[in-house]
């Protein structure tokens, strides 16, 4: 009961702290700052909290009771022998003024310097491999934070501040990491569809946890193993409920960056020990791992990202986690892949569990009606032909002629989609290019219907690349602010525009917003470009200001749809709208109802399915034998049969027992 009061008290701070971040940005990028500044004050805690206990053999009563100690310490000529058991017992070195203590303390007295800050995360992440690239997603100096040095700098002072009302000093480690998990789940909740990305819910987490070390709670030694891990709620599950939870071995896998730098600080919240976690940063299925020492574990959990996509290579088929199974998972859904992934790594008596997209057991779609429909009519013939005193061909052909021709439309009506069906499944990808001050973060907060962009009069404001979902009407579109286009000598704003132009390169759509008020230029001439052979768009923006640019004059020049818009006036819109929808869709599209082909292999076997109907068309119009029909059936058959995984064999055979009772 005293644990949960005091992880509820230790929340209330954590969660004021972050109160003080919320107006300036959403809970995707403040998390960053709050759980990374709270990892920072919990190494620089734990660092004091360890100087006292090697200097006195007993707990400090404050932290700068313990800071104190320490400086004396260094003065003294064991200093060395001191900093290399630190070393050696912690994996860093915190020079006095780097820690959380004497910031906290600078706060107060408002002569913080965040550049020392940022020094004291430097150090750390050059302190061990462990620690390597561990706060990069904390940026002290960005425009997030405040407008100008001084907002900025006040901003983080605030949050040192309100953190420091934590105590970490009598919390132990797993009232910290309750409280560290909450946080992680609570900002789960404000991002919406992008928590998949590092949370799993604790009531999954829990329930999947319990499944795996069923029978294995007493087991020294025991090994969990997470490819996907996000956060590591479920690789740390594992510790509550082993007897021996000092000795498990962690093993975990995140491809995200943020959310591999997330994850290992929540290890070490938990009071997982550096030697017993075994972490890395990588793609799980085009790069298998581990590989070294230990490749099977006790446990392995996984909820992997929901039918994601992967390579799909057909080196794969070589690779020893798929190469017994013949096949691979298609590229658009890397469910099974996964799924192979980890049974390859479990142990002969371990135990997996894995959270898979409902009927992923069971896909068939309209493939699989249609090879339905084709198996009914291959047993028919074959039994037909093995028993033609009950099973009649007068008059099949053309019965079959017709099944054949209405089966051959709706594989067209198929294949007609495999363009839209990427689209719709990841949205376009929209880029926004232009001129700084052109209007693009403006056009962009006009499209999200808030205040997401910064604006000002201020010439390359814009330096990163935003990124947001829009429905438009039922068109999605993954849009991207970037960086204006310009020459510039600032290394910063160098960077946005080179990721302008990468981004631009890999676009499905660019909308190019062309200021109208201000003559093309040289930096014009450089996007016009990046246009060449890309669908655009020309947004001829700030019509509510005299034109110094003739819209025809721009049409005729870039060749490309030019749209007059107007985000101060919120005009224009709906004619964006509308042409996006006629270059993409040709009209309206029913999301609901319709099927869309996504994968280019699925694409080459309705191809084939197709060519084989059209041979059956022809047998019957040459008036072969029913045995021809059969042959080109089987094979638009089991084209079909490839998209889903199967083949013909024992479905043919159980299709002419259920319906036709042969050998009964």
């Amino acid at each position: 009961m005293a644990e949960m009061e005091n992880s509820k008290d230790l929340i209330s701070v954590l969660w004021s702290g972050a109160d003080i971040l919320r107006s300036k940005m959403d809970a995707n990028e403040y998390k960053d700052y709050l759980l990374g500044i709270v990892f920072y004050k919990y190494l620089s805690d734990s660092f004091l909290i360890k100087v006292y206990d090697l200097i006195y053999d007993e707990k400090p009563g404050t932290l700068k009771e313990a800071l104190e100690a320490y400086k004396e310490a260094l003065e003294d000529e064991s200093a060395e022998e001191l900093k290399g058991q630190l070393s050696k017992e912690c994996h860093y070195i915190m020079e006095p003024e780097l820690t959380y203590t004497y910031f906290a303390d600078a706060a107060r007295n408002n002569s913080f310097n965040r550049e020392q800050l940022q020094k004291g995360f430097n150090n750390i992440e050059q302190s061990d491999p462990i620690f390597a690239d561990l706060f990069t997603d904390i940026d002290l100096y960005s425009n997030r934070l405040g407008a100008g040095d001084q907002k900025q700098s006040d901003t983080v002072a605030s949050l040192i501040k309100e953190i420091d009302k934590a105590d970490l000093l009598n919390s132990d480690a797993e009232i910290l990491g309750n409280a560290y998990e909450y946080l992680i789940g609570q900002f789960a909740s404000e991002t919406g569809k992008k928590a998949g990305e590092f949370y799993t819910p604790q009531a999954v987490s829990k329930i999947l946890t319990r499944i795996v070390i069923a029978g294995q709670e007493e087991k020294q030694g025991l090994s969990v193993y997470d490819p996907c891990m996000g956060s590591g709620s479920l690789l740390l599950n594992a510790k509550k409920y082993a007897k021996y939870s000092q000795y498990i071995k962690y093993y975990g896998q995140e491809l995200n960056t943020s959310t591999y730098n997330l994850a290992r600080m929540n290890m070490f919240l938990h009071g997982i020990v550096a030697e017993n976690q075994k972490l890395r940063n990588g793609d799980t299925l085009d790069g298998d791992w581990p590989t070294g020492e230990e490749t099977d574990f006790n446990m392995v959990l996984m909820n992997p990202p929901y039918s994601a996509k992967w390579s799909a290579a057909a080196g794969f088929l070589q690779d020893e986690r798929f190469s017994d199974y013949g096949v691979l998972a298609p590229k658009s859904k890397a469910d099974y892949a996964f799924l192979l992934h980890g049974l390859y790594h479990l142990k002969n008596n371990g135990t997996m569990a894995i959270v898979l997209p409902h009927g992923v057991l069971f896909r068939g779609a309209a493939e699989g009606k249609i090879r339905e429909k084709l198996l009914y009519h291959i047993a028919y013939i074959e039994s037909a032909l093995d028993d033609p005193e009950h099973y009649d061909l007068t008059g099949y052909s053309e019965e079959l002629e017709q099944i054949v021709a209405e089966e051959k439309e709706k594989i067209q009506n198929l294949l007609k989609t495999a363009g839209d069906g990427k689209i719709i499944q990841e949205g376009i990808r929209t880029v926004i290019l232009g001129k700084p001050n052109a209007g693009k973060s403006s056009l962009l907060n006009l499209l999200l219907g808030e205040d997401r962009a910064i604006v000002t009069d201020i010439a390359g404001t814009t330096r990163d690349v935003l990124e947001e979902y829009i429905n438009l009407h039922g068109i999605t579109l993954k849009i991207a602010d970037t960086a204006g286009i310009r020459q510039t000598e600032d290394i910063v704003e160098k960077i946005g525009v080179s990721k302008a132009k990468e981004m631009a390169a890999d676009a499905d759509l660019i909308l190019y917003v062309v200021d109208s008020s201000v003559p093309l230029d040289e930096n014009d001439e450089e996007i016009i470009k990046i246009l060449q052979e890309k669908k655009t768009i020309v947004l001829y923006s700030k019509t509510d200001l005299k034109s110094a640019i003739d819209i025809e004059d721009l049409k005729s020049r870039i060749n490309q749809p030019v749209i007059p818009i107007s985000a101060k006036e919120e005009t224009g819109i709906t004619d964006l709208e509308e042409k996006i929808r006629e270059m993409f869709f040709s009209g309206e599209i029913n999301f609901n109802d319709e099927v869309y082909i996504t994968n280019e292999r699925h694409r080459q076997e309705l191809l084939k399915a197709k060519e084989s109907l059209s041979l059956v068309e022809n047998s019957i119009e040459s008036g072969m034998p029913e045995d021809f029909y059969s042959i080109d059936l089987t094979d638009a058959y089991e084209s079909l049969g490839r998209i889903l995984g199967e083949s013909l064999g024992e479905d043919l055979v159980n299709e002419i027992f259920s319906k036709f009772c042969m050998g009964k």
